[in-house]
């Protein structure tokens, strides 16, 4: 006789690669990152007309880019890293 498992009480753990959560991340924060630039460029004006609070925008916004930045790049170096890996087996 057989038993069914019980649903209730089964576990199941699922592997993700972190190539996988890299490249997920990278499509995710590349959007990000040009909304955030596309907001500084926007906010900018001729040199000397921007004001005071449009500055503190633009300046947040550069910064809130610059803080991704390296997420991003470890991210894209170990996709890149893992398809080299890959093409060389």
């Amino acid at each position: 006789m057989q038993q069914e498992p019980d649903t209730k009480t089964s576990r199941f753990s699922i592997t993700v690669p972190p190539e996988t959560l890299a490249a997920i991340r990278i499509a995710e924060g590349i959007p990000q990152l040009a909304d955030l630039i596309g907001t500084a460029l926007t906010t900018w004006g001729a040199i000397g007309t921007t004001d005071p609070i449009s500055l503190g925008d633009i300046h947040q916004a550069l910064t809130d880019a610059a803080d991704q930045l390296p997420q991003l790049l470890q991210d894209i170096t170990l996709l890149r890293d893992a398809m080299l890996a890959q093409d060389n087996v």
